[in-house]
């Protein structure tokens, strides 16, 4: 955490409101407040466990919207620095990084967590991000553990195998590897049909898709479609995939965007696609993946085979040509941004495929990012300039989400090594209009902002166990440590953390349900009842975790587990509260896996199959990351049963619930 004394509008803020003051961690005989939804001002000492839990309904999981205000976003990421990192903190100018290295002038007073409500008022007064960045040094590369600052294709994106020999009998040779056509973006129909998709059923989805289905109609009319240019280049293909894209928002990865938000989003996206078509390839590979997947073992997967040899990996192919070519230029802000984009829709789309992989992809986005800061012009912005640093914002709070998420739910944790360097890239985001919803509700994580140096500290304590004691508690690394007892002398260490992160959550609780209840520019009542749950829900899902794991509620008392029971009974009841539980909970991925996995601990049947149902519909609508998930959590539950805790641990499921 730094500052400058530059007076100008665009002057640096080396202080961020996610960082956590550094007195904030509890005291051995701290006597903390329950976080609680309902008993908000209860005492939590360290010798009560017993609070009780009302019940109300929700439903979770990752979708997208539709042309009547239905949008949505999905992911989470956090920020904030705790007590024991405070160190990492200091003034080191030459360290910094150029992700945040020009911020708007912001009162230092929102530094302080503990004033977290004061904070999200400043952010208010002060406006949103409007030109957030300049270049200055990259951190990442200071730290030679961070990797090579030559990026490499391999460490950027994941290339299935079966996918990498059938490229080679791929003929796209049309000169720059771009499209035959840059659509004009007033030339393209983005508007072909509708579907309200994030309340709609995989039965109601399929018939309105078969109805508009282009390929479907050629087959139908025996049209020739053995080409591997035709079809990606054909305007009856875009104007449908363009439409997906826009109905599903970008397959379901702005879910909780409203559809006006996402369109605008997707208008800047088709103006930088007139110089750099890669967008329009990843949109079109990105839209035909989720295509061929709903399409999988339904009488249209003839069809969904044929969206897959045609447009799915000709996409890819230009998508990886394009970045081979480019990726270690010397190419404008733009075109790096441009790049950075399809990496992380591509990151997102491959995170459902059984590979640990995704690491080492995580971690070269973020090399490009920072290489794509640096890039930033000085001075006066053009329109294409300003409409990729909007782009930009968006992509840097895609990022920070995926890491965050990573640290926490996959049993290796994130990509990045040093925590400081974590710490200043976080600082960045979110402080985006194109990400923050009028300033309360981040649209890319799928909760309340106040939420974020919550979320950090965690990431930050479990950065430094691992870094500095050499202890892994991310993934399914915890659920060992608990069961076993491993390390007993960090148990009230633990404790003392898991209370005061307890306290700091539930002092936001009353006003984050305010504020995301109030949002004016949120017109479809079912998303806004969305985001109101997804933000209750990641509350639940913070205080289950941290009672469980770190502040050891006893299980072995009927009073222990009947609290606990009650809780997940809460979890589900907000879950199924969500109106858009089909898709949009997807930006609530962790707390229903986080639920299954406790459900499992306490050996309650019912609870667990009702976690393990709401991802199965999250599946079935499409989004198969939730797949992952819940084999993953069939596995853990027979370990759990079986008390065979040295094996929860399992190498082929490193995967991260995303």
């Amino acid at each position: 955490m730094s500052s400058t004394n530059n007076s100008s509008s665009n002057n640096l803020i080396k202080q961020s409101y996610y960082q956590v003051n550094s007195n904030t961690a509890a005291s051995p005989n701290y006597n903390a407040t329950a976080f609680s939804p309902e008993h908000a001002n209860d005492n939590y000492s360290e010798h009560s466990h017993h609070s009780t839990h009302s019940h109300h309904s929700a439903n979770s999981h990752h979708s997208t919207t539709s042309h009547s205000n239905a949008s949505q976003h999905s992911h989470h990421s956090m920020n904030a620095s705790t007590n024991i990192n405070s160190n990492n903190n200091n003034n080191n100018k030459s360290n910094r990084n150029p992700l945040h290295d020009n911020m708007p002038m912001i009162s230092n007073n929102i530094g302080n967590a503990d004033n977290i409500n004061s904070a999200n008022s400043l952010m208010k007064l002060n406006g949103v991000l409007t030109n957030p960045i300049s270049p200055s040094v990259n951190p990442f590369m200071n730290d030679p553990r961070e990797g090579p600052s030559t990026l490499n294709i391999n460490d950027l994106v994941y290339i299935l195998p079966s996918d990498i020999d059938f490229f080679n009998l791929l003929t796209l040779d049309n000169g720059d590897g771009n499209n035959n056509n840059n659509p004009n973006p007033d030339s393209v129909n983005i508007h072909l049909f509708d579907i309200l998709w994030g309340n709609a059923n995989i039965v109601e989805l399929l018939n309105i898709l078969e109805d508009n289905d282009p390929i479907k109609k050629m087959t139908n009319s025996n049209e020739d479609i053995n080409d591997d240019l035709m079809l990606t280049n054909d305007p009856r293909i875009v104007d449908f995939m363009l439409t997906l894209i826009n109905l599903t928002h970008c397959a379901c990865n702005f879910t909780l965007y409203t559809d006006e938000k996402f369109e605008n989003i997707l208008k800047d996206l088709l103006i930088l696609n007139k110089d750099h078509s890669i967008i329009e390839n990843v949109l079109m590979y990105d839209g035909s993946l989720m295509l061929r997947d709903m399409y999988h073992k339904t009488h249209l997967e003839p069809i969904g085979k044929l969206w897959d040899r045609y447009v799915r990996m000709p996409s890819l192919k230009r998508c990886l040509d394009k970045l081979r070519e480019r990726i270690n230029s010397s190419g404008s802000f733009s075109e790096h941004v441009a790049m950075s984009f399809v990496v992380v829709v591509l990151f997102s789309a491959n995170s459902a495929i059984r590979s640990t992989d995704w690491r080492t992809h995580l971690k070269g986005s973020c090399q490009l990012l920072t290489k794509t800061a640096s890039l930033l012009p000085k001075g006066k912005l053009t329109e294409k300039e300003q409409i990729s640093l909007n782009l930009f914002q968006v992509v840097i709070d895609f990022f920070c989400h995926a890491e965050i998420l990573a640290q926490i739910t996959s049993d290796n944790g994130g990509s990045l090594i040093s925590p400081c360097n974590a710490d200043e890239l976080f600082e960045v985001s979110p402080f985006s209009e194109n990400t923050i919803m009028e300033g309360t509700f981040d649209l890319v994580r799928g909760y309340s902002l106040s939420l974020v140096p919550v979320l950090n500290k965690i990431y930050n304590y479990l950065k430094v166990l691992k870094t500095s004691k050499n202890i892994n508690l991310s993934g399914s690394n915890l659920i060992k440590f608990y069961l076993k007892n491993d390390h007993p002398e960090i148990f009230q260490e633990m404790k003392e953390f898991g209370i005061s992160t307890c306290n700091h959550a539930s002092s936001l609780f009353a006003s984050n349900m305010k504020e995301v209840s109030a949002l004016k520019q949120v017109s479809d009542l079912r998303l806004k009842f969305t985001m109101v749950n997804c933000t209750k829900l990641y509350h639940l899902t913070i205080e289950i975790y941290l009672k469980v794991f770190f502040i050891r509620v006893p299980l072995n008392t009927t009073q222990g587990v009947e609290e606990i029971e009650q809780h997940l009974e809460k979890m589900l009841e907000t879950i199924y509260a969500m109106p858009y539980n089909t898709s949009a909970a997807i930006a609530c991925h962790w707390g229903i896996y986080m639920g299954a996995v406790i459900a499992s601990i306490i050996h309650s049947d019912s609870l667990y199959e009702h976690f393990v149902d709401s991802l199965t519909k999250l599946v079935d609508n499409g989004l198969y990351v939730a797949g992952n998930s819940r084999e993953k959590l069939n596995y853990i539950a027979a370990m759990i049963n079986s008390k065979n805790y040295d094996m929860i641990v399992n190498d082929a499921q490193d995967f991260i619930v995303f």
